[in-house]
Formats: structure tokens, C-alpha cells, sequence
């Protein structure tokens, strides 16, 4: 089975990001870990420099959290495919004219190992941990029979599965699209360079 990437659109609107306020609690990081959170948090806010307008056709808001925010009907939508696999929060939205409720940030409940390293090229800090990606492969249905996770060696990464990625189509949900990784990459990386870089042949041959 697949995995894809959470990413936003590729035409996202830089002024309808999200920043998530730091200087209140909770750190956001707390919902990296990939576990259920026993206790009470404060509400997250998360600022916008656009009308709700702009914000409440979305179904899924683009945000610096690293947690998917996404509208309360799209939950219902998913019900079945995150039973067991997420825990939701409330959120405020303040944008330029009002604050939006009816939204949810997202707690993934499960971190899976799925990088293939040997086929991947991945970048790393000077002390030797992993810091990224140039090009991303996943093992072969690293996520098992769950249709969410985070990725264990980056949790910043989130998985879904082929499901959540047709529910979402069928339903048309907006502000989110569902990619493979080596797609994403492809985007944003000149990957002939990446992999001329590493002495290795683009396009890698297929197994």
C-alpha cells in the first residue's frame, strides 16, 4: 500500500499560512511526539493576515503548527479511516476580521520507521543527525494498516494512506494534496544535480 505525503497546494498563498503563536503555550512540539496526550492543554492560536473568508473554504489550513488543522466536518468525513489513529484539540483561528472555531489541530498517534536509506539521500547536521531530505523513499507499505502516521526518523513528515487520500478527493476537500515522495522532491529539487552530487545516476533504476 502507498503512503503520501500531507503537503499544502502548490499554490498556497504565502498570507494565508498560519503562524502558530509561540509565545503561548502549548509548544507545538508536544504533538510531535506520537502519543495520546493525557493532559489539559490551553487552547493553540494560530494568527492569519487575511480575512476568514479567505480561511473557511478550506478544509484543511496550511500552518506553521507541523500538526494538520483541518475544519470540523472533514473529521466526520474521516471518522472511519482515523478511529483508534488521532486525537483532535480545539483551535482559534484569529484572522483580520474575527476568530474561527470550527476547526481542529490534529495529535498523530503513531510515529512509523518508513525511510528507505538506502535508496533515499538524506541530508544531516554536523553531529550526524538526520536534518532532511534531498530525495525521500519510503519502505514498501511502511504504514502498515494504519491510514496516519508521522514518520519516526522525521516527525515534521506526516503519511497518509491511499484512503485518506480518495476520501479527501471524493469529497472535495480543499487546501490539502496527498503526494508520493519522490514527486515532492522532484518539485523542489533539481534531483539530477541531488543525485549527480552523491555520484549516483538520475533517474535511479527501478527494483
Amino acid at each position: 500500500m502507498k503512503a503520501y505525503l500531507w503537503k499544502p497546494l502548490i499554490n498556497y498563498p504565502n498570507k494565508w499560512i498560519g503562524m502558530y503563536n509561540d509565545d503561548k503555550p502549548p509548544d507545538r512540539f508536544i504533538f510531535f511526539r506520537g502519543k495520546f496526550i493525557t493532559e489539559k492543554l490551553p487552547k493553540p492560536i494560530i494568527d492569519f493576515v487575511c480575512p476568514k473568508e479567505r480561511i473557511e473554504k478550506l478544509g484543511s489550513i496550511y500552518t506553521t503548527t507541523g500538526s494538520p488543522i483541518v475544519r470540523n466536518d472533514v473529521l466526520e468525513i474521516c471518522a472511519d479511516l482515523f478511529e483508534n489513529q488521532i486525537q483532535t484539540f480545539d483551535v482559534e483561528l484569529h484572522t483580520e476580521n474575527g476568530v474561527l472555531n470550527n476547526y481542529k489541530l490534529i495529535n498523530i498517534l503513531n510515529l512509523v520507521e518508513g525511510v528507505n536509506f538506502e535508496e533515499s539521500i538524506c541530508d544531516y547536521f554536523r553531529d550526524g543527525l538526520l536534518m532532511g531530505y534531498s530525495y525521500l523513499v519510503l519502505k514498501e507499505n511502511c504504514l502498515g494498516n494504519l491510514n496516519i502516521a508521522r514518520l519516526k526518523e522525521t516527525p515534521s513528515q506526516i503519511l497518509v494512506s491511499e484512503k485518506v487520500k480518495e476520501r479527501f478527493h471524493k469529497h472535495k476537500i480543499k487546501g490539502a494534496r496527498f503526494i508520493e515522495p519522490e514527486e515532492y522532491y522532484g518539485e523542489i529539487y533539481n534531483l539530477k544535480k541531488v543525485f549527480e552530487g552523491v555520484g549516483r545516476v538520475w533517474p535511479p533504476e527501478k527494483k
